[in-house]
């Protein structure tokens, strides 16, 4: 089963490189993978969904190679995949799958952040939910931020370069921010956030 689901996405991503996506029917994956229509579907509900499935895939296989040598490492090692997924990336940004290759993107980076950081900083911090909650979408949003405008510029420039260098220039604020939530309590008050 694993081997017939691996099959599918390589000869889909294969496909992508050469044509868009919106040109690439189910039909000329099975035919080119040699299955029938059925193990397709048992394994997808259809094109968008094995789109969402070869990218929750990318970072499941960088957490779980990455994941001890810390946060930067999985994100870099995410950034490089990306980069030399450039032809099955720009297909897919440039079609009308864009939203799910963007909501499947934030989707496994968030997942990424939250493993990588329970992982390394939740055992050694006591800070509120909310404020995890926080320094987890602002990690996930500055991330996202990156490959958002690594795409949307045409995927012109060293994505893992950008983005580690990024990585780099902020090192200790992730600490910084926790050690913070740590030693202040969350206020409940609304206008304690608040210019006055």
């Amino acid at each position: 089963m694993k081997q017939t689901n691996k099959l599918i996405q390589a000869t889909f991503i294969e496909l992508v490189k050469k044509k868009p996506v919106d040109k690439i029917t189910v039909k000329e994956i099975v035919d080119r993978c040699g299955i029938n229509r059925n193990s397709f579907y048992y394994h997808y509900e259809d094109l968008p969904n094995l789109i969402e499935s070869i990218f929750e895939d990318l970072v499941d296989e960088k957490i779980s190679i990455y994941y001890k040598d810390g946060i930067q490492a999985v994100l870099l090692a995410t950034a490089q995949s990306l980069e030399e997924m450039h032809d099955f990336c720009h297909n897919i940004y440039y079609s009308k799958n864009r939203d799910i290759l963007i909501r499947r993107i934030s989707q496994a980076l968030t997942r990424l952040v939250e493993e990588c950081l329970d992982q390394a900083y939740l055992c050694r911090y006591s800070i509120s939910d909310e404020d995890w909650a926080i320094i987890i979408q602002l990690y996930r949003m500055e991330v996202c931020g990156f490959i958002m405008d690594w795409l949307q510029s045409g995927m012109n420039y060293d994505l893992t370069h950008h983005l580690g260098r990024m990585l780099q220039l902020r090192a200790g604020t992730l600490e910084n921010m926790l050690e913070i939530a740590q030693q202040t309590r969350l206020s409940t008050n609304p206008a304690d956030y608040h210019l006055k």
